[in-house]
């Protein structure tokens, strides 16, 4: 969840950039669509995370590889995560470059 709520705080950045690039308004559409492709991904790498882990889920009682690939998902991967996301936020310029886009942005309003 956190990677996601930060991810979403970076998309309207991201999507002023996007069209300060390109130009044009309407691809910048396009690419925010781009963003649910890893939704997507995460979704099904959940269900396969624990499927490999032998998870029933009408199961009373689960497997010890099952809770393993639980504690995996839900403790372990998000964790590694979080913690590769500040690094890479570490190098994340865009944030410095944002009023000069806003700047350029406005002025081809105007124009």
């Amino acid at each position: 969840m956190i990677v996601m709520f930060a991810s979403q705080g970076l998309s309207g950045v991201s999507i002023y950039y996007a069209e300060y690039v390109l130009g044009d308004k309407d691809l910048v559409g396009t690419l925010t669509m781009v963003s649910f492709l890893p939704l997507l991904v995460g979704m099904a790498f959940l269900g396969w995370v624990l499927a490999l882990g032998g998870y029933v889920g009408d199961q009373a009682t689960q497997s010890a590889e099952a809770i393993s690939s639980t504690k995996l998902l839900f403790i372990y991967i998000p964790f590694v995560l979080v913690i590769l996301q500040l690094v890479l936020l570490m190098f994340y310029k865009l944030d410095r470059e944002y009023p000069a886009i806003m700047k350029e942005l406005n002025a081809r309003a105007e124009k």
